[in-house]
């Protein structure tokens, strides 16, 4: 590190040369963040603005390469790195939140679910604590945001979508089994009509399950056999009738355009099979915990504006701050139902293209007039 600021230092006098020097050092310091941590803690240097160096404007706390650290610690089977990566994703959340930079947070997250570890990581354990606490308290939808958006952005930015090995099924069916329980969850809530802010959890549910099937797609091609991707099929069949229920429904209410839909007729009928599925994982569990008692203790909703209470930034001050946090969304019920419909009739359509059901199929499912078992 010291022989790394006296090459700067040295070089700071060519204008030319001295701008190269500095990308090449990022790319090196980041590399020791990722892949160094026992060994060699980055100088403080590496983190402020001077005029020998300067770090990325995108990531200037090195996040990201943060996030590739325990993704290499947890492909070595440390099993501590668990909890460990789960405060310091939701951490990095609540800075981001404070300070208004939910879109850098899901860009960051983006590149760090390159990582398939990582990606495993939050297929099984992040977003299904995610997920599954935006459905339980008022506000936590904005992590939901976050976690989709880099999914998003992952899955489906460029031409050619990012690829799900097939390694990784397991991890979507966690993920699948979580957007099931959670969205039979929203019928559970006491409330007739459901809420604007859970129609559009509900929207963001499904778009989570939407954005893989690229991949499944791909992978439902192959002729090798795979015992997780007829799990998958099995569990996708299941929905069928609920799916074309909740489409055919959505369309009554937006034709009288009167009333939130009702979150028993929406989502009552996921019911046999969201109580079929297997227990959450334990470790998920216990980060739907942290994430809803958190929000309930130090979040700040108002109608305008959510923020998280921060530790004062003066020295030697014990106080609380709340950061300028972000906008809460204006939305509109009616907007929201239709968008709903739209992620249902692309989950649909995509569904009976990837696992398309067959004649005999079809006729037991529209005989029992509900789910297909």
């Amino acid at each position: 590190m010291d022989q790394i600021k006296f090459d700067l230092k040295a070089i700071s006098m060519d204008a030319a040369d001295h701008p190269i020097y500095v990308v090449f050092i990022r790319d090196i310091v980041s590399l020791i963040r990722s892949h160094c941590t026992g060994m060699c803690t980055i100088d403080e240097f590496f983190y402020q603005i001077n005029k020998e160096y300067s770090p990325s404007l995108q990531d200037p706390q090195l996040h990201v390469a943060g996030i590739i650290s325990y993704g290499l610690r947890l492909g070595e089977g440390d099993a501590r790195v668990v909890p460990q990566l789960f405060y310091y994703l939701y951490n990095n959340f609540k800075v981001a939140l404070i300070n208004n930079k939910l879109g850098n947070e899901a860009r960051m997250l983006r590149k760090g679910m390159k990582n398939n570890q990582i990606l495993g990581f939050v297929f099984s354990k992040m977003l299904p604590a995610v997920a599954t606490a935006a459905v339980r308290v008022r506000g936590a939808f904005t992590v939901l945001d976050v976690y989709c958006e880099g999914m998003a952005q992952l899955f489906a930015r460029y031409p050619a979508s990012h690829e799900l090995p097939k390694e990784m099924l397991p991890d979507a069916i966690h993920l699948l089994r979580t957007v099931v329980r959670c969205l039979y969850e929203l019928s559970r809530g006491g409330e007739s009509l459901i809420s604007a802010e859970k129609l559009h959890v509900a929207c963001r549910l499904c778009s989570i399950a939407n954005v893989l099937w690229p991949s499944l797609g791909t992978l439902s091609y192959t002729d090798t056999p795979s015992p997780s991707l007829d799990e998958l099929k099995i569990l996708y069949r299941r929905l069928h009738g609920w799916l074309d229920g909740s489409i055919s429904y959505l369309e009554d209410v937006l034709i009288l355009r009167e009333t939130s839909p009702r979150a028993t007729d929406l989502f009552g009928g996921l019911r046999a099979v969201a109580e079929s599925l297997p227990p959450a994982d334990s470790s998920a569990v216990s980060f739907v915990e942290s994430i809803v008692t958190d929000v309930q203790r130090n979040w700040i909703i108002t109608e305008e504006n959510i923020t998280i209470q921060a530790p004062g930034r003066v020295p030697g001050s014990t106080s609380t701050q709340s950061g300028q946090g972000t906008r809460k969304p204006l939305w509109d019920v009616f907007e929201l139902t239709e968008s709903l419909k739209n992620e249902l009739e692309f989950w649909n359509m995509m569904q009976e293209r990837t696992f398309p059901l067959g004649d005999e199929c079809r006729k037991q499912d529209r005989g029992t007039g509900g789910l297909f078992f």
